[in-house]
């Protein structure tokens, strides 16, 4: 009997404390006091990575009322970048959902996480005037616009389109207006706006949003249409082919 009891002993004293799960991460669902910049959390790998995260892959989600779609991001860990799929959470009424992001400091790239903030007001856009409804022409001289300016990327925002910039012709030069956001309308896509050479002059096309489901069933009709052109071309051919062989073995037996 003692000498189980001393076993025993020796097999608790050299048992492991009790470690936290390896995928626990209640530093994300942390929540700042209103108006507070969250601060960064120490990264998993214990170093903050010195190069960019990769392109975020694309993620297909149809919307679902009474829920709010997270975004998926990359992770540091174990010295490289982790893709970590998005998620669906309950709506806040008030609130919506910021998404996290990658920020460079100096020489590294630190994570701040996602957070709700209050829907106080409407994502910040730049003031700018309205573009006019009707093409714009410009001539006399015909100057093609110069390249569009590279904006930086911009974080998903739910409920959210990004409309890139473009220029305008202000005043007798092109001006550069900066891109915008507005609020997504469902069942629409939006179609931005373009400059086009028409009779030595370039015309700016206004962009707008448009039905997708008619514009695709136009898109559709013009593909079918294109086919048929297609079609109708390569019998054309064959038909000239035929005739032409015809009249080369008529020449040939007279």
């Amino acid at each position: 009997m003692p000498l189980t009891t001393l076993v025993l002993t020796t097999v608790l004293t050299l048992a492991p404390a009790p470690t936290a799960p390896a995928h626990a991460r209640v530093v994300a669902q942390w929540q700042p006091p209103a108006g507070a910049p969250p601060p960064p959390p120490p990264p998993a790998g214990g170093a903050y990575p010195m190069q960019a995260p990769p392109p975020p892959p694309r993620e297909v989600y149809s919307p679902r009322p009474g829920w709010v779609f997270q975004p998926g991001h990359h992770e540091w860990r174990g010295g490289r970048y982790v893709w970590i799929p998005g998620t669906w959470e309950r709506e806040r009424p008030g609130r919506r959902w910021q998404a996290g992001r990658w920020e460079r400091q100096g020489n590294r790239y630190v994570w701040f996480p996602g957070v709700w903030v209050e829907l106080s007001a409407p994502p910040p856009a730049p003031v700018v005037a309205a573009p006019p409804p009707a093409p714009v022409y410009v001539d006399n001289p015909p100057p093609p616009p110069p390249p569009p300016v590279v904006e930086p990327v911009q974080a998903p925002r739910p409920g959210w389109v990004w409309i890139g910039g473009a220029y305008e012709w202000r005043g007798g030069r092109y001006t550069w207006v900066p891109g915008r956001w507005d609020r997504e309308r469902p069942g629409h896509r939006w179609y931005p706006g373009r400059w086009e050479n028409e009779g030595g002059r370039q015309v700016w096309r206004e962009g707008g949003w448009g039905d997708e489901a008619r514009e695709q069933r136009h898109e559709d009709r013009m593909a079918e249409k294109r086919e048929r052109h297609e079609e109708h071309r390569e019998e054309r051919r064959e038909r000239h082919e035929e005739r032409r062989e015809e009249r080369r073995e008529h020449h040939e037996d007279r």
